[in-house]
């Protein structure tokens, strides 16, 4: 079933339910059942002598009998999640940090000025005011062509203004004039012949060149020249010791103050590590970033907790100059470190910085905004990595299913972050059949059809200051 049709279904049925709240209506006006937190819905299944086993409702078919009241179904589709901007407040105008960011992004209230303001290091667009972008960490005015949300799964090529999909299929997939070279996999390149580059240039490991323009250390003779790219001439690296050194070790590593810029250089074959370490409260969040004369290296960042075990990573492996670590939360105080690792190239100066974000932040997921049941979205090739619940949010999921067919779905923790509620629904009557609200971290739910239909899945949390990463995965039996 195509996305638009499931889309429409999902509507109609939305809206039928609605009309049927004022048909329907309790006429004993009995008030809908209430779970152990104040003001929300808990659909008890028919049997009132059921009782859950490990906190898993039995079940994998629509129990008989007559499920929740249409009064509890419409308290359903009006729930919703998250802080509002207050009427009478112009856009960029604030009194709260909520008034800013609807997705508890990086966004925060200036209480002297009343007004929103940016972060110093931007995530997301979420993290920029109206109109604006974020690029390399800074929020710019708006670009022509693509921004990153428009591209899921793919990315922007801020080049073309375009999106461009990895691995790719045809040449449809890659931005503007690029190729899509199926020989590695489906990699959209800038050329896959000489025929493709223009004014005599040769086409060299997927790029444009002058015939004597390097582009590999492979091109460059002897042991120790390396391929500068950004001159396009075989060098032999020189590199001299920054002032940090030395910090190759955690128990070396540099003090870096939150906000100051600190500039630093890797050395091939001699020092291909450096670590630096940041003072981060336990439930504070925070932004790492990297920037470097792209095209001279592959670089790579690492944050490790005080037991020193790996919570965030980033590579700059496209080249771009610039990259960047999150760690939404820290699960506990610190210290903290950050490892800035060299990989390939030439030596290369780099200028590392960091912001912490009180009380921590949550960036949407690709699928939002799908918090309601009439914007529960089809998870397309059956998985979906990097899931988020931030604070009270729901997470709507909508699945094709056949008269008999079984579909597992599982739910998997991220990291170390809360545990996410998962529950299933039928399509005619919207009837909760089963809920897993056990510690498990890998939780596995089982809807059997009894039709040519669709199923809903809902994954949430009732936690206000929790923020939940996890993966889904629908399996078919």
């Amino acid at each position: 079933m195509k996305r638009s049709h499931i889309a429409l279904a999902v509507t109609a049925v939305a809206l039928a339910f609605l009309a049927l709240v004022l048909l329907l209506r309790d006429p004993h006006g009995d008030a809908p059942v209430r779970g152990p937190d104040a003001g929300e819905v808990d659909h008890k299944p028919a049997d009132p002598t059921a009782q859950p086993s490990n906190g898993i409702d039995s079940g994998g078919v629509a129990p008989e009998g007559p499920g929740p009241t249409w009064d509890e179904i419409a308290q359903e589709l009006a729930r919703t999640r998250g802080a509002s901007r207050p009427a009478e407040l112009a856009p960029g105008a604030c009194k709260e940090d909520s008034h800013c960011s609807d997705a508890d992004g990086l966004l925060r209230c200036d209480a002297a000025a009343g007004t929103c303001k940016e972060p110093e290091i931007c995530v997301a667009d979420e993290d920029c005011l109206g109109a604006r972008v974020c690029q390399r960490g800074t929020c710019l005015d708006e670009i022509p062509g693509c921004r990153a949300r428009d591209c899921f799964p793919g990315h922007c090529d801020h080049g073309f203004g375009e999106c461009e999909y990895n691995p790719c299929k045809s040449d449809k997939d890659c931005a503007g004039t690029r190729h899509c070279n199926l020989e590695l996999g489906g990699e959209c390149q800038d050329c896959l012949a000489d025929g493709d580059c223009a004014d005599g240039k040769l086409c060299k490991q997927g790029q444009c060149q002058r015939s004597d323009h390097c582009v590999g250390d492979g091109e460059c003779p002897g042991d120790v020249d390396v391929c500068d790219r950004v001159s396009g001439k075989c060098v032999s690296p020189a590199c001299k010791p920054d002032s940090n050194e030395p910090n190759n070790k955690p128990d070396t590593a540099t003090p870096l103050a939150a906000g100051s810029p600190v500039a630093g250089e890797l050395c091939p074959d001699t020092d291909e590590s450096d670590y630096y370490v940041l003072d981060v409260t336990k439930g504070e969040g925070f932004v790492v970033s990297v920037s470097s004369d792209r095209n001279h290296a592959f670089l790579e960042i690492r944050v490790f907790n005080r037991d020193k075990e790996d919570i965030g990573r980033s590579g700059d492996w496209e080249h771009q100059g610039y990259m960047e670590a999150v760690v939404p939360r820290a699960a506990t105080d610190g210290p903290y470190y950050v490892r800035v690792k060299f990989t390939q190239g030439i030596p290369t100066p780099y200028v590392i910085q960091w912001i912490p974000v009180s009380d921590g932040f949550c960036h949407d997921d690709p699928f939002e905004p799908n918090d309601k049941l009439e914007a529960a979205v089809e998870v397309t090739d059956g998985r979906a990595w990097d899931m988020k619940l931030c604070g009270r949010d729901d997470d709507w999921f909508v699945h094709e299913i056949k008269s008999g067919q079984e579909v597992e779905v599982r739910v998997e923790q991220r990291e170390s972050s809360p545990m996410p509620v998962i529950e299933l629904f039928d399509d005619r009557e919207l009837r909760r059949i089963s809920r897993d609200d056990s510690g498990d971290p890998k939780k596995s739910l089982v809807f059997k059809g009894t039709h040519v239909g669709n199923f809903f899945v809902r994954v949430s949390q009732d936690d206000p200051d929790a923020h939940s990463d996890y993966a889904i995965h629908f399996v078919p039996r």
